[in-house]
Protein backbone atom coordinates (compact mmCIF):
# COMPACT_ATOMS: atom_id res chain seq x y z
CA UNK A 1 0.00 0.00 0.00
CA UNK A 2 1.43 3.27 -0.87
CA UNK A 3 0.06 6.98 -0.10
CA UNK A 4 0.48 10.04 -2.52
CA UNK A 5 -0.68 13.22 -2.16
CA UNK A 6 -1.65 14.94 -5.76
CA UNK A 7 -2.44 18.37 -6.20
CA UNK A 8 -6.14 19.11 -7.37
CA UNK A 9 -5.37 20.89 -10.39
CA UNK A 10 -3.43 17.86 -11.76
CA UNK A 11 -6.06 15.41 -10.83
CA UNK A 12 -8.77 17.59 -11.99
CA UNK A 13 -7.05 17.82 -15.21
CA UNK A 14 -6.88 14.23 -16.16
CA UNK A 15 -8.98 12.12 -13.84
CA UNK A 16 -8.41 8.96 -15.83
CA UNK A 17 -4.89 8.40 -14.65
CA UNK A 18 -5.80 8.10 -11.34
CA UNK A 19 -9.06 5.76 -12.00
CA UNK A 20 -9.99 3.89 -14.19
CA UNK A 21 -10.17 -0.14 -14.40
CA UNK A 22 -8.63 -0.20 -10.96
CA UNK A 23 -11.09 2.08 -8.75
CA UNK A 24 -12.02 -0.59 -6.20
CA UNK A 25 -7.99 -1.09 -5.46
CA UNK A 26 -7.72 2.77 -4.79
CA UNK A 27 -9.22 5.06 -2.12
CA UNK A 28 -9.56 9.00 -2.97
CA UNK A 29 -9.47 10.84 0.04
CA UNK A 30 -10.01 15.19 -0.14
CA UNK A 31 -11.55 18.16 2.19
CA UNK A 32 -13.64 19.03 -0.84
CA UNK A 33 -15.53 16.63 -3.41
CA UNK A 34 -13.20 14.81 -5.30
CA UNK A 35 -15.44 14.10 -8.69
CA UNK A 36 -17.69 16.54 -10.30
CA UNK A 37 -20.31 13.26 -11.23
CA UNK A 38 -20.96 11.24 -8.40
CA UNK A 39 -20.80 7.59 -10.42
CA UNK A 40 -24.07 5.97 -10.55
CA UNK A 41 -23.79 2.38 -7.80
CA UNK A 42 -24.74 -0.35 -9.14
CA UNK A 43 -27.95 -2.03 -9.15
CA UNK A 44 -28.22 -3.76 -6.02
CA UNK A 45 -29.69 -7.41 -6.45
CA UNK A 46 -30.08 -8.21 -2.89
CA UNK A 47 -32.06 -4.97 -2.05
CA UNK A 48 -34.73 -5.75 -5.44
CA UNK A 49 -34.96 -9.12 -3.79
CA UNK A 50 -36.07 -8.42 -0.57
CA UNK A 51 -37.72 -5.47 -1.89
CA UNK A 52 -39.81 -8.04 -4.15
CA UNK A 53 -40.32 -10.86 -1.47
CA UNK A 54 -41.61 -8.11 1.23
CA UNK A 55 -44.02 -6.79 -0.93
CA UNK A 56 -45.56 -10.54 -2.34
CA UNK A 57 -45.51 -11.11 1.49
CA UNK A 58 -47.33 -7.93 2.32
CA UNK A 59 -49.91 -8.36 -0.45
CA UNK A 60 -50.78 -11.93 0.83
CA UNK A 61 -50.90 -10.73 4.17
CA UNK A 62 -53.48 -8.22 3.58
CA UNK A 63 -55.09 -10.71 1.84
CA UNK A 64 -55.17 -13.31 4.96
CA UNK A 65 -55.78 -10.84 7.36
CA UNK A 66 -58.69 -9.65 5.54
CA UNK A 67 -60.67 -13.06 3.78
CA UNK A 68 -59.29 -15.80 6.14
CA UNK A 69 -58.42 -14.87 9.69
CA UNK A 70 -61.03 -11.55 10.20
CA UNK A 71 -63.74 -11.14 7.48
CA UNK A 72 -65.99 -8.81 7.80
CA UNK A 73 -69.29 -8.39 5.59
CA UNK A 74 -69.62 -4.57 5.72
CA UNK A 75 -72.55 -4.10 3.72
CA UNK A 76 -71.82 -7.02 1.19
CA UNK A 77 -68.64 -5.73 0.21
CA UNK A 78 -65.33 -7.98 -1.21
CA UNK A 79 -63.32 -9.28 1.85
CA UNK A 80 -60.48 -8.59 -0.22
CA UNK A 81 -59.56 -5.65 -2.71
CA UNK A 82 -56.28 -6.23 -4.47
CA UNK A 83 -56.03 -2.54 -5.24
CA UNK A 84 -56.46 -1.21 -2.06
CA UNK A 85 -53.60 -3.91 -0.63
CA UNK A 86 -51.03 -2.76 -3.37
CA UNK A 87 -50.16 0.83 -0.75
CA UNK A 88 -49.54 -1.20 1.91
CA UNK A 89 -47.77 -3.70 0.16
CA UNK A 90 -45.61 -0.95 -1.34
CA UNK A 91 -44.74 1.15 1.70
CA UNK A 92 -43.85 -2.09 3.67
CA UNK A 93 -41.25 -3.35 0.70
CA UNK A 94 -40.05 0.47 0.65
CA UNK A 95 -39.34 0.22 4.73
CA UNK A 96 -37.67 -3.43 4.15
CA UNK A 97 -35.48 -1.87 1.27
CA UNK A 98 -34.63 1.33 3.11
CA UNK A 99 -33.66 -0.59 6.45
CA UNK A 100 -31.57 -2.93 4.68
CA UNK A 101 -29.73 -0.56 2.96
CA UNK A 102 -29.28 1.67 6.21
CA UNK A 103 -28.09 -1.35 8.16
CA UNK A 104 -25.93 -2.14 5.33
CA UNK A 105 -24.18 1.55 5.04
CA UNK A 106 -23.44 1.45 8.71
CA UNK A 107 -21.63 -1.86 8.80
CA UNK A 108 -19.74 -1.19 5.95
CA UNK A 109 -18.75 2.27 6.88
CA UNK A 110 -17.91 1.12 10.30
CA UNK A 111 -16.05 -1.79 9.30
CA UNK A 112 -13.86 0.20 6.55
CA UNK A 113 -12.99 3.09 9.25
CA UNK A 114 -11.24 0.07 11.79
CA UNK A 115 -9.54 -1.38 8.97
CA UNK A 116 -7.47 2.22 8.25
CA UNK A 117 -3.55 1.72 8.65
CA UNK A 118 -2.80 4.45 11.40
CA UNK A 119 -0.57 6.67 8.60
CA UNK A 120 -3.41 6.96 6.57
CA UNK A 121 -5.28 8.61 9.37
CA UNK A 122 -2.57 11.46 10.03
CA UNK A 123 -2.07 11.31 6.10
CA UNK A 124 -5.70 12.22 6.04
CA UNK A 125 -5.26 14.79 8.60
CA UNK A 126 -2.49 16.61 7.16
CA UNK A 127 -4.83 17.46 3.70
CA UNK A 128 -5.62 20.56 3.11
CA UNK A 129 -8.50 22.34 0.60
CA UNK A 130 -6.06 21.83 -2.58
CA UNK A 131 -4.77 18.40 -2.49
CA UNK A 132 -5.89 14.77 -2.81
CA UNK A 133 -5.00 11.52 -0.80
CA UNK A 134 -4.71 8.19 -3.36
CA UNK A 135 -4.29 5.52 -1.28
CA UNK A 136 -3.52 1.72 -2.90
CA UNK A 137 -1.49 0.81 -5.63
CA UNK A 138 -0.13 3.85 -6.79
CA UNK A 139 2.66 2.22 -9.54
CA UNK A 140 0.36 0.34 -11.51
CA UNK A 141 0.94 0.41 -14.75
CA UNK A 142 -2.56 2.32 -15.90
CA UNK A 143 -0.80 5.32 -13.79
CA UNK A 144 1.48 7.43 -15.43
CA UNK A 145 1.43 9.96 -12.89
CA UNK A 146 3.78 12.83 -12.82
Amino acid sequence: MEIEFVERKEFEANPSLFSGKREKNVLFFSKRAVLNKVPLKSFSFLAFLVGFFVFIFAFFFQFWSNAIENPQNLSGKPFFDPFLSLPFAFEASMLATGTLLFVRFIVVNFNFNKKLPKEVIESIDKLNENSILIVGDINNENIQSK
